[in-house]
Formats: C-alpha cells, structure tokens, sequence
C-alpha cells in the first residue's frame, strides 16, 4: 500500500518502505515506486525486522539492496546519474560516484 507522506528530515528521502507500508512524498514519481517496490519484495523474502536489522548494520548488505532498487528505479525511467549520486553519498557506503555509477550500469 502506497502512502502519500511527508517523511521526516532525519529519513532524507523521498520514499520508506516498511512492509507492508511503501511512505512517499510523491507517489507519482514511477522510478521511485519501482525502487521502492524492490525493498517491499526484499523485505517479505527476508522478513521485515531480519531486513531491517542488516540493512541498518552492514554496509555491504545496504549496498546490495540499494544497487537492486536503483537499478529498477532506472529501468522505470529513473536518472542514473542522480541515482549514482544518491547511492555515493546518501548511504554510507564509502564509495564514489564512478564507482556507484559503474555498479549501476
């Protein structure tokens, strides 16, 4: 279920999903739905407190979802500049925009 929502500054982003709630502030950008729509499948795979807990505590788990999710979001029509630039900076990660780019291409 897709939540119109003004989601608090502390998340810095345009759409939480916390199953089975997908929070966004425009649920009419279609890229975003479609990342978002990834983390929905991941976390009834993985559960949604198991998902939670290692997208919070490892990095390499986050980088792993995140890629997934950008990757749909791009295929939807996203930007993959910006998607590059998002998952450089937004996530702590601890890589650069190439390298984000290149996991995205």
């Amino acid at each position: 279920m897709v939540i119109k929502s003004n989601l608090p500054k502390i998340f810095g982003a345009s759409g939480l999903t916390v199953w089975p709630f997908i929070f966004m502030v425009n649920p009419d950008d279609q890229p975003l739905v479609a990342h978002e729509i990834v983390h929905f499948a991941e976390q009834i795979r993985w559960l949604v407190l198991p998902w939670w807990v290692a997208y919070l505590l490892s990095a390499a788990f986050r980088k792993g979802a995140e890629v997934r999710a950008y990757r749909a979001q791009i295929a939807a029509g996203g930007d993959i500049e910006m998607c590059a630039l998002y998952l450089a900076h937004n996530y702590r990660l601890g890589i650069t925009a190439e390298q984000a780019r290149q996991k995205l291409s």
